[in-house]
């Protein structure tokens, strides 16, 4: 997707999500810049999600992001995650929200 990416990971307890996003955007960064692939990467967003999930619901998460492309073309990404915070009761506070 152009403006997204889907990680699916179980961290340890001791590790902050903060730290992981960092480290994770630091060492990827340096390696999508030496890569052929990703001629138009210039850099990682300066925000972030980080969702919980029930184990019971794997197969499932995962499913969906293998079809992701499939789901982002019957509802644009930006709708359908303030579709899924509002579906939560997650407050969204604009000021930390995706620009549009």
């Amino acid at each position: 997707m152009p403006e997204h990416i889907h990680l699916f990971v179980q961290l340890h307890p001791t590790i902050a999500v903060s730290d992981f996003v960092r480290d994770l955007k630091t060492s990827s960064h340096a390696w999508l810049d030496k890569a052929p692939n990703f001629p138009d990467f210039e850099s990682w967003g300066k925000k972030y999600c980080a969702l919980t999930y029930d184990v019971r619901d794997k197969d499932m998460i995962v499913y969906y992001i293998k079809n992701q492309r499939k789901h982002h073309g019957a509802e644009p990404f930006i709708e359908e995650f303030r579709r899924l915070l509002v579906d939560n009761e997650i407050v969204i506070d604009e000021q930390y929200f995706m620009e549009e």
